[in-house]
């Protein structure tokens, strides 16, 4: 299995962080140097589109869908069905006034097996969530298996997914040239974003 490594913090996992792009060293993107080219879309990519098109929807709608990795890994082993493991967000937000406010969102782990189409190009064909409730751990530990535990690591570490998700913020205001200086989450304070 191809893995990717970073180091956030005090957690060591394997990981590829695509959504952020902007901002400090606790979220540098990690993909392959091929990939940096703006005309490559890669298997993150796609995923974070599906997040866009498919999850969103089934949360209370906003302005804007904002997808964020946390924790991904990647099997490229057979280049016609990626197979991508991964801790992903999707966070719908309305603007009011410079601010993003955070109307619903939330967490999607789980395996993705992506599909070469004819023209090359790569859609999602099955993803398979890790379950709610008590059968949480059982279907995270079936699902990732022997990267259980880099997986566990990301995903509870609410540091880093704060820092995560104010980057991949950052990273589509910036892209969409918003004129957008906070977001905040209900009941919570709101985040200045770096410009």
């Amino acid at each position: 299995m191809k893995k990717l490594a970073l180091i956030f913090a005090a957690v060591v996992a394997v990981v590829t962080v695509s959504s952020c792009k902007c901002c400090s060293d606790k979220c540098k993107k990690a993909e392959p140097a091929e990939a940096e080219a703006a005309d490559v879309v890669t298997p993150i990519d796609v995923v974070e589109q599906y997040l866009v098109d498919k999850i969103a929807p089934n949360y209370a709608p906003g302005q804007f869908s904002i997808p964020v990795t946390v924790y991904s890994t990647i099997d490229e082993s057979n280049p016609e069905e990626p197979v991508v493991l991964g801790d992903f967000w999707i966070l719908n937000y309305n603007q009011a006034g410079d601010t993003l406010k955070c109307v619903s969102g939330g967490n999607h782990a789980g395996k993705l097996v992506l599909k070469k189409a004819e023209d090359g190009s790569l859609a999602v064909a099955e993803f398979e969530q890790v379950a709610d409730g008590s059968d949480n751990l059982p279907s995270a530990k079936r699902i990732f298996g022997e990267l259980f535990d880099a997986f566990a690591a990301a995903n509870s570490n609410q540091e880093v997914r704060d820092s995560l998700i104010k980057c991949a913020i950052t990273d589509f205001v910036k892209k969409n040239d918003l004129p957008i200086n906070f977001f905040q989450d209900y009941g919570w304070p709101a985040v200045k974003i770096e410009r």
